[in-house]
């Protein structure tokens, strides 16, 4: 977790927090559409997918 806030930190002040904050929440959301569909095929890919959503939403605390 901090790793990925000091790194999202750099890429925040290259390119913006606006973007980084927003690509974030795209993500997430596109992965949270995908959920139900991993749910049906394999509890893997649901684990995978939820961890993802997990770290794309790490960007949130960029704002705080």
């Amino acid at each position: 977790y901090e790793i990925l806030l000091n790194y999202l930190g750099t890429l925040a002040e290259r390119f913006g927090a606006k973007w980084i904050f927003g690509i974030g929440l795209f993500m997430s959301g596109i992965l949270t559409l995908l959920t139900p569909v991993a749910a049906r095929t394999h509890v893997g890919l649901l684990i995978f997918i939820r961890i993802l959503i997990g770290i794309f939403e790490v960007n949130d605390e960029l704002n705080n």
